[in-house]
């Protein structure tokens, strides 16, 4: 099989063929439809902590086409279920395969089912950045989940701060949460898993939240629905954010980002009490702050897989009360997703494997915002903020160009897999969101940093080679309904075909019956009364209409044949039936 391999010494990946990857006894072998690219994807390619020959990648979806033995029934896990999930690829010491090939292996319960209404390449770009903000949001802060896990457990790992340590129980029914990088992936996600506790809770959320102003109608409307907002380019917005809570700061902080001066100032919003979670750790030096409030509550994504996560200097331990919450979090994902969670939109890049490195890590780059250089006509190598305008706004990223605009109901900054073939034309394409779901888009950019979490950021999903192409329809359910007028004027151009072969039938039906033969009336050479015309037989009659093209009616006084000649007297004796001396007589 094909796969995308790290070169560590030449900081690059290349597509090299491998052996097929054997499930051991809890594992799933799975088909890969859809890849999604984060940024922690590029980080370690150019960065790299694994060694040469490494498959690389993270997000992926397919199907399941083998079960380990010891898989329990109660999985209810066949071949052909389409699934989800991620892996941890080249993004530590810890020598682990990625999931950028055409087939992989991973535990049975890493994995969600994925709905009907969920397309493989909306899928693909969930994983990932879902369980982050899961993670930050539900146990590390520790709101209350709309599903049940061990929270005992996770207290004991340190893993997340105890309820009541937090001052929201001062204001019974109303909680103050701040989500900075509020537009990002992990944003979005934060924003509608803030509003299912308040659901799940009974108590009454304030949603905070920082964003260009060129989002704030998007992240508005539901199901975001945040009651204020504010410019994050602002010096003052730490400010901003106490006056509209009335001086009393936020009894939960979220910053998506975690880099630079971010830390900082969410922790200066912030309660008597209250509580922060980061996405990327002091060690790896994305941020260094002093005079914190309190310690913000950091972990790795990659705590979810259950395994140890070594980096240059450091190491994220193995927890089992983190895998346990990531097995029960993907139970519930695979229904939420129908109803109660909206993923976020895609962005379609093509190429397959073969655009990861040259396209999707040249548009992501291998560090923070500004490291993101790339500027190319193709319409998917925008760089990814563009697509988080408010609806119908042109985004000023486009102000050196021809503006475009966008509408967040076909476009956002995920860019997921497409399944097109290496012989495909150089397009792509924009997946509609599903009918069910309201017009949705995403939001700002936020950079990976040395530490290997890519929780910030926004997925981009790059299409795979054509092995893995799906042609199952049903499995399409994002596709773009076709316009009444393109309907109507297609209907009209049919029935005008129709029209013109009915009539050109009817016009050779008509030639057809003149083409038939009809013996002439003769005037008698010897002057009598009498009609002279011939008698035919059904014979000549049928010589006659194989020779002969046009006759004349009867009354006329010439036969000609296909090619416009007349037919001399032995050949009207002969067809006729006349005697020579009467067809004389009548030419005279």
């Amino acid at each position: 099989m094909n796969a995308l391999i790290l070169d560590a010494e030449a900081r690059t990946a290349n597509i090299k063929e491998i052996a097929l990857p054997q499930p051991a006894a809890d594992e799933l072998l799975v088909k890969v439809e859809s890849i999604s690219l984060n940024p922690i994807d590029p980080l370690y390619v150019v960065h790299p902590l694994g060694k040469t020959g490494r498959t690389v990648g993270s997000d992926f979806a397919g199907h399941v086409v083998g079960i380990g033995s010891q898989v329990p029934e109660s999985a209810s896990l066949q071949r052909s279920d389409r699934v989800a999930g991620f892996l941890q690829g080249a993004c530590s010491i810890n020598e682990r395969p990625g999931a950028f090939s055409e087939y992989l292996t991973i535990p049975w319960d890493l994995v969600w089912r994925i709905p009907d209404i969920v397309s493989s390449d909306e899928a693909a770009g969930v994983s990932l950045v879902a369980l982050t903000a899961a993670q930050g949001i539900w146990y590390r802060m520790g709101l209350l989940a709309p599903f049940e896990y061990d929270r005992e457990a996770v207290l004991k790992e340190n893993l997340g701060w105890r309820q009541s340590d937090s001052s929201d129980g001062d204001e019974p029914g109303t909680i103050n949460v701040l989500i900075y990088s509020a537009s990002t992936s992990v944003g979005l996600y934060a924003a509608q898993m803030a509003r299912l506790s308040a659901k799940a809770s009974g108590k009454k959320i304030k949603l905070f939240g920082t964003a260009s102003k060129i989002r704030w109608e998007f992240l508005k409307a539901e199901p975001y629905a945040y009651d204020h907002l504010v410019d994050y380019r602002d010096k003052d917005w730490p400010q901003q954010i106490k006056t509209m809570s009335e001086g009393a700061g936020m009894n939960y902080a979220y910053d998506g980002l975690s880099e630079g001066e971010s830390v900082a100032r969410v922790a200066s919003t912030l309660a008597d009490n209250g509580k922060m979670a980061i996405v990327r750790s002091r060690e790896g030096g994305a941020w260094k702050a002093s005079d914190l409030p309190i310690e913000p509550t950091y972990g790795a994504v990659w705590e979810g897989l259950g395994e140890e996560v070594q980096y240059e200097g450091f190491t994220v331990r193995k927890s089992p009360a983190a895998r346990e919450f990531a097995v029960a979090f993907y139970k519930w994902l695979s229904k939420a997703l129908s109803s109660e969670l909206r993923p976020v939109p895609i962005r379609l890049m093509p190429g397959g494997l073969e655009k990861v490195v040259e396209d999707g890590f040249a548009l992501l780059g291998a560090g923070g915002v500004g490291h993101r250089q790339v500027k190319r006509e193709k319409h998917w190598m925008r760089p990814p903020s563009v697509d988080l305008c408010n609806p119908g706004a042109t985004c000023p990223e486009e102000k050196d160009r021809t503006p475009t605009r966008y509408t967040p109901t076909f476009t956002a900054r995920t860019i997921a897999a497409t399944t097109r073939s290496r012989d495909s034309e150089d397009t792509s394409e924009i997946l509609p969101v599903p009918t069910l779901w309201p017009s949705r888009s995403s939001s700002d950019t936020a950079s990976p940093s040395s530490t290997g979490n890519a929780q910030s950021t926004t997925p981009i999903t790059v299409g795979h080679p054509p092995i893995t192409t799906s042609t199952n329809e049903s499995h399409k359910p994002n596709s773009r309904p076709i316009p009444i007028p393109a309907i109507s004027g297609s209907m009209g151009g049919i029935i005008a075909l129709i029209a013109l072969g009915v009539l050109l039938l009817l016009c050779r039906r008509r030639q057809q019956r003149k083409n038939i033969y009809q013996a002439p009336i003769y005037v008698s050479p010897y002057n009598t009364d009498s009609d002279m015309t011939p008698p035919i037989n059904s014979f000549q009659q049928r010589k006659v209409q194989q020779s002969c093209s046009e006759v004349h009616q009867p009354g006329g006084r010439e036969i000609r044949t296909g090619l416009g000649r007349r037919i001399g007297t032995l050949s009207l004796q002969r067809i006729a039936g006349l005697p020579a001396e009467a067809v004389d007589r009548w030419r005279s």
